[in-house]
């Protein structure tokens, strides 16, 4: 209930713009390390490997530190939930023809079925499909990891087979 309530306030202040950030140089790869670290006992506990492939030399991106916090974590702890076996690779890297950092998050989970992919960012959107396994959640995490994405400038993208896994990527202009 009190992530429900949380997650609502947040798209409330994003909808009504309320949202702002603070924005300073971030070390993207270190942001990611940190969420990976926090959630490598989880993988653990479920045998799960949990990895990190850091770019070298990335340069700083302008974002909110927190926010973007957030976004990392809402999509390692997904990958995670819906993996019950295998793995999460997350994986940093510069596309400098679009001069963006980037960040992506893939597993070999349940996967997402092809009618539920142009929703998946839609608000309380959970899919139509059977999960396996199981995971509880308010359909709001994706949408307010597009949210805070786009507040930064940048974009969230997925590609997803059912069955296969899915792999969730966030670009950032570079500062």
């Amino acid at each position: 209930l009190k992530t429900l309530v949380n997650d609502v306030l947040d798209l409330s202040r994003l909808d009504q713009q309320c949202e702002t950030l603070r924005l300073a140089p971030v070390d993207l790869n270190e942001l990611v390390q940190t969420v990976v670290a926090a959630h490598e006992a989880g993988a653990e506990t479920r045998n799960l490997s949990l990895t990190f492939a850091p770019a070298p030399d990335l340069p700083m991106v302008q974002g909110d530190h927190e926010k973007l916090i957030r976004v990392v974590t809402n999509l390692v702890a997904n990958a995670l939930n819906y993996t019950s076996a295998g793995r999460v690779a997350v994986r940093t890297w510069l596309n400098s023809e679009q001069h963006t950092l980037c960040c992506e998050v893939q597993d070999t989970g349940c996967g997402i079925h092809a009618e539920d992919l142009a929703h998946l960012f839609d608000r309380f959107y959970r899919g139509k499909r059977d999960q396996a396994p199981p995971v509880p959640g308010t359909g709001l995490g994706l949408s307010i990891v597009k949210e805070l994405v786009s507040l930064h400038g940048g974009t969230v993208t997925v590609a997803s087979e059912a069955g296969a896994g899915s792999t969730f990527t966030v670009c950032l202009p570079v500062s």
